[in-house]
């Protein structure tokens, strides 16, 4: 603000030797010195894996009734899939009615979702409601009511989000998109709204919500309001924080079994929200599975045959989402992708001191040669309780098996396993990856 004075906070520049995890090692033990776990409910802990529903979308797609829900979701129950994220439950379907969180009426009542949500339930299956916290819609009819809560510029001009493209023509080429005001998360009347808009989701008897897109305010990164009762400007990251502390307060002794997860949270969020959820494409890196190796990271799993990504989830220690038809589909639609999901979930409970409970190396502990051009990756566990090593490789060869030497930092006998030939057999140190599969040396 103009003729304002503050101390900067104090940052810190530290050299290091060697690629990226030498910088994320600085990183983690700063981390170490203040950082606090959110509460993690039991079922989280454990190997499992969820599947994501849309039943409506912005464009008025209604897919299946709040009472018609407990007969699609048998499915889950047939296949072990113990995590249901619901999506479109809302008035209006997803990313349409924000910042509003009740249920759809042309889906049914509050009584046929509660109803539903308890029949899923008793399945076991934890169902997980779709929430979303940092919008406006403008095209609400009481959009004028939500103004005065709006993230504006320095020259007082509310900021907007232009809206999603998913499923139409007229969507693609943005001529009927749900545009957005993106609101400013310091005003109290905002804070209000969102706790009554969370509290919902509570009085509807779920286990948790997923809060998607839980810092992203598009082109914000501060308000200049004066009416918010916040300095000028306010940065937009400070208020996610406040939120999430929010909520956490509001569970109270409820948040042992209640589920506050989020759409790939920032670090500071990992505090609130329990676990992470998000999509990964070629090149990845796991940068934050190294920097915190058990918080609970989650990747949605699209392909009718997708060998590749649950690979991936192995490799990373991810838990696996299940989106067919881009998660509007059956489990059913994509049996090889349920059939290899489930062979590789039951091989990391089976292994799971190693590659579950085990902590996450990335590449750190072990080393492989392959031929030149070879695509075989690899990532190292350390055991939970003993001074021992898995090895897993992942062969993204369509139709090729190769060859891979690996070598342990530390000596002893070898053996390896895979998920589709669990058993352990002893190896030497050269090992073949089938193509499109994954092998774990353990030494």
């Amino acid at each position: 603000a103009p003729g304002e004075t503050i101390d900067l906070p104090k940052i810190v520049i530290a050299p290091y030797l060697g690629d990226w995890h030498g910088g994320v090692d600085i990183y983690r033990r700063w981390k170490s010195t203040w950082s606090r776990e959110a509460v993690i409910p039991e079922w989280i802990h454990e190997v499992h894996s969820w599947q994501q529903i849309q039943i409506g979308s912005a464009e008025d797609d209604l897919r299946t009734s709040f009472r018609d829900l407990p007969a699609r979701a048998r499915q889950l129950a047939d296949h072990g899939v113990t995590g249901l994220q619901l999506v479109g439950w809302n008035q209006g379907g997803q990313d349409r009615g924000n910042p509003i969180h009740d249920p759809d009426s042309r889906l049914g009542t509050w009584e046929d979702l509660k109803t539903a949500i308890s029949e899923i339930e008793a399945m076991g299956i934890r169902v997980v409601l779709f929430n979303k916290f940092v919008w406006a819609d403008v095209t609400r009819p009481d959009y004028a009511s939500f103004l005065d809560s709006a993230a504006v510029d320095p020259y007082g001009m509310p900021y907007y989000h232009p809206g999603y493209e998913y499923q139409t023509p007229v969507q693609w080429m943005s001529i009927n998109n749900r545009r957005f005001m993106v609101a400013c998360l310091h005003d109290p009347a905002w804070i209000n709204l969102c706790e009554r808009e969370f509290e919902k989701s509570l009085a509807l008897g779920a286990s948790g919500i997923l809060y998607d897109e839980a810092f992203h305010h598009y082109a914000a990164t501060h308000c200049f309001s004066a009416k918010h009762g916040h300095r000028i400007p306010a940065t937009m990251a400070s208020a996610d924080l406040a939120l999430g502390e929010r909520f956490q307060e509001l569970l109270g002794a409820r948040q042992n079994d209640f589920l506050l997860s989020a759409e790939a949270p920032f670090d500071l969020q990992h505090q609130h929200y329990a676990l992470s959820y998000f999509r990964i494409f070629e090149g990845h890196i796991p940068a934050e599975r190294y920097a915190d190796p058990f918080y609970p990271m989650m990747i949605a799993v699209t392909g009718f045959d997708d060998r590749e990504m649950i690979n991936r989830a192995l490799l990373y220690r991810y838990i696996l989402s299940y989106e067919p038809y881009h998660f509007k589909g059956d489990l059913n639609d994509f049996p090889l992708t349920v059939e290899y999901g489930k062979k590789v979930d039951a091989f990391r409970a089976r292994y799971s001191e190693y590659l579950w409970k085990g902590e996450f190396r990335d590449s750190m502990g072990a080393r492989i040669q392959v031929a030149a051009g070879v695509p075989i990756s690899y990532s190292v566990f350390l055991h939970s309780r003993h001074q021992e090593i898995a090895v897993v490789l992942i062969n993204d060869d369509r139709s090729t098996a190769h060859e891979a030497t690996v070598e342990f930092d530390c000596a002893g006998p070898r053996r390896y396993a895979s998920p589709e030939s669990p058993e352990l057999q002893a190896c030497e140190a050269k090992v073949v990856v089938p193509a499109r599969s994954a092998v774990v040396v353990f030494g």
